[in-house]
């Protein structure tokens, strides 16, 4: 496992220009490429299972039954992909209409949210989630071949912006300069949520393979490029946890001295499997203490990225943070608001409060009042601050994922030339730097 500055000018040219050329083709050869496409498929589903196999008898690997299992269905994929390509094909629109609905339910549960908390943007949303719901439509009702043909249309058109992003990235790789001065939070394409929602927990995976190996002892490994002189201003934390909920993810982030996060942790106020709540923020004084809380805790690890921000980028984050402020008020956790430290109370705000120096702010009102798992989550929140500092983690629907958001940072510190400067990996087995 190596934590190395090595995404270079180059890899960033050449990843946009083949995306860029892919995107290109997909769109003006459409009917070639649908012809193709499932044999490809096929016959890529067909070495892949075949090396897990391979893996699995010759290295007497610890993989159970269902994972076998698992290789199984990949091999009939590929085989049925020769067999009735149409069967492939149809992945294009199952795809779409899959995430339409997710969207548009989505958008619909944000604008009863946004409507009860006197939010702006209200009808934006429900206009949002028609519109979601009118694709899914669409997709559904017309003949096969017109919905694959167009869909794959769009997917070229996806393709081409988002080499287009990448190649933004390389004219920044080879411009530092507009990082200093890149205050304006550009048009980006970045890859869909479903497609970020298990790289936390792969990533995890990778870690914690490592450490067993290397038996740190709670000690530190440190394989981090150095940059001398440079110390971040501002810490990203990601968390992840190998199952549950957990899996998912948290974002909050280091700043001023105080850990900040936003989430439900009013557990009184839960809904929906506890999807849904009242948004409340936390500012924790000390760092150190509240990842060894939650390495205790939950047993997470957590991905520390350090940013080195400019002198008017920070003032732009504090001036968002004080409007938060503003537009919050006290709120105690339960072992405080009844003042009974003999009482057990396990509730996550709680223990909280009992490994750390915490205090607790409820919103008032506006987008944050209400927490919402899969829209107003603790992402969107460190985006509407970090993005004062041109952070450009935009996403096409407003839907974040923390694994979006690691795989964003992740890619920015292995730059030459990037804010992201350094990168700790704390796991309740050891460090990694």
């Amino acid at each position: 496992m190596e934590f190395k500055k090595n995404i270079s000018a180059l890899n960033l040219f050449v990843s946009s220009m083949a995306l860029i050329t892919l995107g290109l083709y997909i769109f003006f050869e459409t009917d070639i490429f649908l012809e193709w496409f499932p044999m490809i498929v096929g016959t890529i589903l067909i070495y892949t299972s075949l090396s897990k196999f391979y893996s699995f008898y010759s290295k007497n690997n610890n993989k159970n039954n269902f994972v076998l299992l698992g290789d199984f269905v990949i091999l009939i994929q590929g085989i049925l992909a020769f067999i009735k390509p149409n069967l492939i094909l149809i992945i294009f629109p199952a795809f779409v209409v899959f995430y339409s609905l997710c969207l548009g339910t989505i958008s619909a549960i944000v604008f009863y949210q946004y409507k009860k908390a006197k939010a702006p943007f209200s009808i934006l949303m429900i206009l949002k989630s028609i519109a979601f719901f009118v694709i899914a439509f669409l997709v559904i009702s017309a003949n096969f071949y017109d919905k694959t043909f167009i869909i794959t249309k769009l997917t070229g058109l996806y393709l081409i912006f988002y080499g287009i992003t990448i190649f933004t990235d390389f004219i920044d790789e080879e411009i530092p300069k507009s990082y200093a001065n890149k205050l304006i939070r550009k048009f980006s394409v970045r890859l869909p949520v479903l497609f970020t929602t298990n790289i936390l927990k792969s990533t995890l995976k990778k870690v914690n393979d490592f450490i067993n190996q290397v038996d740190t002892n709670n000690g530190e490994i440190n394989l981090s490029e150095n940059q001398i002189g440079l110390e971040p201003n501002l810490d990203i934390l990601i968390h992840v946890k190998k199952d549950g909920t957990g899996a998912f993810g948290h974002v909050d982030f280091f700043f001023d001295g105080y850990v900040i996060s936003y989430g439900n942790y009013d557990f009184s106020s839960l809904k929906l499997f506890g999807s849904m709540g009242e948004g409340v923020l936390f500012f924790a004084k000390s760092k150190e203490k509240y990842i060894k809380f939650c390495n205790w805790y939950d047993e997470k690890t957590i991905f520390d990225f350090g940013l080195r921000l400019t002198d008017l980028q920070i003032e732009k984050v504090r001036n968002k943070i004080k409007e938060h402020m503003a537009n919050s008020y006290y709120w105690l956790a339960p072992i405080d608001y009844y003042n009974n430290k003999h009482k057990d109370y396990d509730d996550y705000a709680s223990e909280l409060s009992k490994a750390n120096s915490i205090t607790f702010r409820k919103i008032k009102r506006g987008r944050f009042k209400y927490y919402f798992t899969f829209y107003t989550n603790c992402v969107k929140f460190a985006d509407s601050i970090l993005g004062q500092a041109g952070i450009d983690i935009l996403n096409l629907n407003g839907v974040i994922s923390p694994g979006a958001y690691f795989n964003y940072f992740d890619r920015e510190y292995r730059r030459k030339n990037s804010i992201v400067i350094t990168k700790t990996v704390y796991n309740p087995k050891g460090i990694v730097k």
